[in-house]
């Protein structure tokens, strides 16, 4: 609060003051006294809260508050009671030596060493360890361990890479994937019976498929050589069959989007090639046998027919023998484009007399 000044000087020059307003000061002055009197015998607001000093005690709530030194803040001092509630009997001290120790004991505070740590174990979570702070980045997961993070300076969680197992030892990615076998418990885990002899070296690679060697994939992550088992795609597409039946041939259907065994028949229903002649069919082949069709050069003596304006005849080749000609069977291409079929006629003629 701001300091108390009398809020009513008088003024005592001649011609000052009269008796009366001596009088009315001196009754607004006493008043005065008496509320500021009252504001330090129960600190629990007017003026005092308003315009604090520092080291100003004030009550709020049933809690004690002193006025911080650079008088812009209130400390709390604590409950209204005895001992600040921290003891119950009346008789007792507030604190004493009794109720402090140098390491975690029941019941008793603990003093900090000289270095100002605490000799105990907490129930609590720690926020450091060896002086790096301790920030999980992850949920916890079974067999997590604690790991120094160099970049964020540190102490996270990351799941365990290795493992033992009897004679093997394992390795995972992260806490997502399974545990891999990486090898036996041996010399160059089991692979190479040879004390002296490296786990891998260049001899035991090759660009091809070479005996006993492992393959190098290529610039483009394939491998030149030949397999025993099953390929499992053609041209990036999943062949689906896991058996073939006599005859059978992979076809690949855009409807899934993979390759499947089909007999020959299957694979030309619907799909037949016919051999027509205008409206007349020639031959149809599905793909089961061998099949010959003599197309006897129609298309072409048709479109020659249409072409030129005049009708092309096909056979109708006329032979005698005796006194019968006979005219064989053919075909006749009209100029507007028909086809007619001529079968084979016989005349015979009658003899001179």
């Amino acid at each position: 609060m701001s300091k108390y000044e009398d809020p009513t000087q008088l003024d005592y020059r001649y011609g000052g003051d009269t008796v009366d307003d001596f009088a009315q000061k001196y009754m607004r002055t006493v008043a005065y006294i008496f509320s500021a009197l009252n504001e330090l015998r129960s600190p629990t607001g007017g003026t005092l809260t308003q315009n604090p000093e520092a080291y100003q005690l004030k009550v709020d709530d049933n809690k004690l508050y002193i006025r911080n030194q650079a008088n812009t803040d209130w400390i709390l001092l604590g409950d209204v009671q005895e001992n600040f509630g921290f003891r119950t009997s009346a008789s007792d001290a507030f604190m004493h030596e009794s109720d402090v120790a140098d390491s975690g004991t029941a019941g008793k505070l603990i003093r900090a060493d000289a270095s100002g740590k605490l000799n105990a174990d907490i129930l609590g979570n720690a926020a450091k360890i060896a002086d790096k702070a301790i920030q999980m980045g992850l949920d916890l997961a079974d067999e997590d361990r604690l790991v120094y993070d160099k970049d964020t300076d540190t102490i996270t969680n990351r799941p365990l890479q290795f493992k033992v197992d009897g004679d093997k030892i394992y390795a995972r990615k992260d806490a997502t994937t399974g545990w891999v076998l990486l090898g036996d418990l041996k010399q160059n885990l089991g692979f190479r019976s040879n004390t002296d002899d490296a786990f891998l070296t260049e001899s035991d690679v090759a660009d091809n498929g070479t005996a006993c060697k492992l393959v190098r994939a290529d610039v483009n992550g394939k491998l030149n050589a030949d397999i025993l088992g099953n390929a499992r795609k053609m041209a990036g597409k999943t062949f689906a069959p896991e058996d073939l039946q006599d005859g059978q041939i992979p076809v690949y259907r855009t409807s899934d989007g993979t390759w499947h065994a089909e007999n020959k028949g299957t694979v030309g229903a619907g799909k037949n090639l016919m051999i027509m002649d205008g409206d007349k069919m020639l031959g149809e082949y599905n793909g089961d046998e061998m099949k010959a069709i003599d197309i006897q050069k129609s298309s072409l003596t048709k479109a020659l027919a249409e072409s030129t304006g005049y009708g092309i005849v096909s056979g109708c080749e006329p032979s005698i023998n005796g006194l019968t000609v006979t005219v064989s069977a053919g075909v006749i291409h009209t100029a507007d484009g028909r086809r007619v079929e001529v079968p084979e006629q016989s005349i015979t003629l009658d003899p001179l007399n």
